[in-house]
């Protein structure tokens, strides 16, 4: 049962024509199979997926028009234009003129009436069955539902929003001791941002045991001080070891951190897992000077392979292209989210893939270049009970 359905074809991209291929199949294969498509809409005739592709619709036998629905029945059926209020067109025959019967709408909302019906149903019926899924696209998804439905194996993953699918999967980047395995965010603005950075960082921790996992958080604007403060916290009572970094000490921590990776190839230090969360980490250029990005660079490209893992927020397309140069490429940054960010900006980090992407408030666009052969969208996740 999808509610409005219509706002999966919305967009003219990928997605949509993905969706139609999809619904058309389920439409056409499923009865057979005895799966039933219940779609609602207030209003189809704006939909122009469905513009010249009649196969989708053929497939609906039953409809119900309410008053003034325009297309839902068959195109010369005007019978909802002189329906009276809390009346309904039902037709069994693909909407034909012929076959519509004015029914009268039930009370769906007083107590005893639907409720009560499912109270019973449920009652009866429920044994052995699990508990109906119901998907609601304006709820941010809850950072410990995610986390407990993370994957369960040797590798620690990044949780960075929930797919959209019929299971809720959690959206994650698996963070394995390889090139590349470093875990980018685009956003001019922090609100989401931060979201998603804590909750990769805060999932990630969860994954290692008190004292596992060693963590550098460096808060380098002041909107990032209490999403940067809160994260400590947490990560400190979860045992596990956290270092807060200003900016104006940003320079040094990094050089050091860029020789420890260094040390690490050598064999001359011990490869101990490390996250170094940085939020707005294009802010740094003003205090890295050339010695420090040469070193942030290091840390980029070298650093996943010896357990060194950078999980960043950068408010700037350019000026993460802008560090990702010389001794440094985009196939450094293996796995980003772009929020408040327009496709185009994006096409630099996928070379010769077109990506079409437009920002809307709650999600994100996610690729992985370990998993993906192109972007998906994805659920910003909510960190209230993280």
């Amino acid at each position: 049962m999808i509610d409005e359905f219509q706002y999966l074809f919305s967009e003219r991209d990928a997605v949509t024509r993905a969706a139609i291929l999809l619904l058309e199949d389920v439409a056409r294969r499923g009865r057979s199979q005895g799966i039933h498509l219940v779609l609602a809409s207030q209003d189809v005739s704006g939909i122009e997926a469905f513009w010249g592709r009649p196969a989708i619709f053929e497939q609906f036998v039953l409809r119900i028009a309410l008053p003034r629905a325009r297309r839902v029945l068959a195109d010369l059926n005007d019978a909802t234009l002189d329906l009276p209020r809390w009346h309904a067109v039902l037709n069994h025959e693909s909407g034909i003129r012929h076959g519509n019967e004015i029914v009268r709408i039930p009370d769906a909302t007083a107590r005893g009436s639907v409720d009560e019906v499912q109270r019973l149903l449920h009652a009866d019926h429920a044994a052995g069955r699990p508990e109906p899924r119901l998907f609601d696209g304006s709820r941010s998804p809850r950072f410990a539902d995610l986390v407990d439905v993370l994957p369960r194996d040797e590798t620690p993953r990044a949780l960075v929003g929930q797919c959209i699918d019929v299971a809720g999967s959690a959206a994650a980047v698996g963070l394995p001791d390889a090139p590349g395995r470093n875990v980018g965010v685009l956003a001019s603005v922090g609100r989401e941002a931060v979201r998603v950075l804590g909750a990769a960082a805060a999932s990630l921790a969860g994954q290692f045991p008190p004292g596992g996992l060693d963590v550098v958080v460096a808060p380098l604007v002041a909107e990032a001080a209490g999403p940067a403060r809160r994260l400590a916290e947490q990560l400190a009572a979860a045992g596990q070891t956290v270092e807060t970094v200003p900016l104006d000490g940003l320079r040094a921590r990094v050089e050091a951190l860029a020789k420890d990776v260094a040390d690490r190839l050598s064999g001359a230090a011990p490869r101990r897992p490390l996250a170094v969360v940085l939020y707005a980490a294009d802010a740094a250029d003003t205090v890295l000077e050339r010695d420090g990005t040469e070193a942030m660079r290091k840390l980029v490209r070298f650093g996943p392979e010896t357990g060194v893992h950078v999980l960043g927020w950068w408010r700037s397309v350019p000026r993460l292209r802008a560090l990702l140069m010389m001794s440094a490429s985009v196939d450094d940054l293996g796995a980003w989210v772009a929020l408040d960010v327009q496709g185009s900006e994006l096409q630099p980090l996928v070379p010769g893939m077109l990506v079409n992407w437009s920002p809307r408030p709650g999600r994100g666009l996610f690729f992985d270049r370990a998993q993906h052969s192109a972007p998906e969208v994805v659920i910003v996740p909510s960190l209230e009970d993280a």
